[in-house]
């Protein structure tokens, strides 16, 4: 039905908003509006104009005040998100917005199993200088846990991590190094988009075992004397690298493959600088990818200066544990893995109570050596430890300066 040609019949104003009402040919009453935001005309008509001057009024009133119509469906939807959010003491439009933040974390992260991932891990690690014995952790340690967890990424919590490694059965520290590779995992994940940026993953959740704080075990003099006595001689120089400089066993005596050149490198007496007192251990077999570099004390310069000129490896072997297998019905006491380390470390530092010099001889962090080695033994015996020579220096008597172990004159 066409309106009148003649003007609105009556125009309701509402601040800068004007709504005009027009008579229809049929004798009824239409007005005229445009909602915001929208370019074509609305227009709503109404048998009487008093009834079509209150919906003028009102619609002024909402236009002017920058409101929208709300539906009828739109309004049962609205009441329908109130009730399902009002359990959770939160807003409708809280609970929208946490819901699109979701929503657009989940089309934002790229998808990829974890076996993927971890193979891509590899690869990236594979070209920092990083030790071996942390990239077997990697390799072999989680890549169980990848064979395990064959799912996408995004997909694993933190209660079954906590559930695999508990099931494991191993030592806590055996269990944090393994919670540590698959954090290393799942944060690498989340540098490369597996996982969303601003959330922590549901790994690094899962908490480390609170180890004891109590002192690792340590020989004494005299076990060290019956050691170098009953040890042969292919490994006698592998033991003392470690009860009197500190070296790790695996530094001593494995053979470790460099990544760069793929050659097979181990400790060598080239890499012993005799004039200067000092071993240094190359990257390619020290524990942390970097060189370090340890004093030659004169008790390790008694048992083993007679190397001095020689260029091959410290051990020709490539298996001590064979040889500390045969050990132990022969010593009378049971072996302790880095125990010759251990017992290095206790006894230096009772004497020389340098914490940060321990670090660097011994490629720690000041931490670990505080954790481990802040247990003083009476300076007496830590003496005697120094004292034990080979036969030909039986005779002889070690003091402590502040620069080392020499003979005294």
């Amino acid at each position: 039905m066409k309106k009148s040609k003649r003007g609105p019949v009556a125009t309701i104003r509402e601040g800068s908003v004007a709504v005009p009402i027009y008579k229809l040919g049929d004798g009824r009453y239409q007005v005229c509006f445009r909602e915001l935001g929208e370019t074509g005309l609305t227009k709503r008509p109404r048998i009487r104009l008093a009834a079509a001057k209150r919906f003028a009024k009102e619609t002024a009133i909402r236009l002017a005040n920058g409101q929208v119509p709300i539906s009828p469906a739109l309004r049962e939807q609205i009441i329908h998100i109130e009730k399902v959010v009002a359990p959770f003491s939160v807003s409708p439009v809280a609970a929208i917005e946490q819901w699109a933040n979701w929503r657009r974390d989940q089309f934002a992260t790229k998808h990829a199993t974890v076996p993927e991932i971890h193979k891509q891990l590899l690869v990236s690690k594979h070209d920092h200088k990083l030790s071996d014995r942390y990239m077997r952790l990697l390799r072999d340690d989680v890549g169980t846990f990848a064979r395990a967890f064959a799912v996408h990424i995004d997909a694993v919590r933190a209660l079954e991590i906590e559930t695999y490694l508990r099931e494991l059965g191993v030592g806590n520290r055996r269990r944090n190094n393994i919670r540590d590779g698959i954090v290393t995992l799942f944060l690498y994940a989340k540098e490369h988009g597996w996982l969303p940026a601003d959330k922590i993953t549901e790994a690094e959740k899962v908490k480390r075992i609170e180890l004891d704080r109590e002192a690792p075990e340590i020989y004494t003099p005299g076990q060290l004397k019956v050691i170098l006595e009953h040890v042969a001689d292919d490994w006698r120089d592998w033991i003392c690298c470690q009860a009197f400089l500190g070296v790790r066993p695996e530094e001593a005596g494995k053979p470790h493959t460099s990544r760069r050149s793929g050659d097979i490198r181990k400790l060598m007496w080239t890499d012993f600088m005799w004039d200067e007192k000092q071993l240094r251990i190359v990257a390619a077999i020290s524990k942390t990818g970097r060189d370090r570099y340890v004093t030659l004390n004169e008790t390790f310069l008694a048992w083993c200066s007679h190397h001095r000129g020689e260029t091959g490896p410290v051990c020709k072997l490539d298996r001590p544990d064979r040889e500390t297998s045969r050990l132990g019905p022969l010593l009378g006491f049971d072996w302790i893995n880095d125990g010759l380390r251990h017992s290095f470390a206790s006894y230096w530092n009772s004497i020389h109570r340098d914490m940060a010099r321990l670090k660097e001889e011994m490629g720690n962090s000041e931490q670990v050596n505080r954790r481990y080695y802040f247990h003083p033994q009476p300076v007496a015996i830590a003496k005697k430890w120094w004292q034990v020579l080979p036969a030909e220096f039986a005779t002889g008597k070690i003091i402590q300066s502040s620069l080392g172990l020499h003979f005294a004159s």
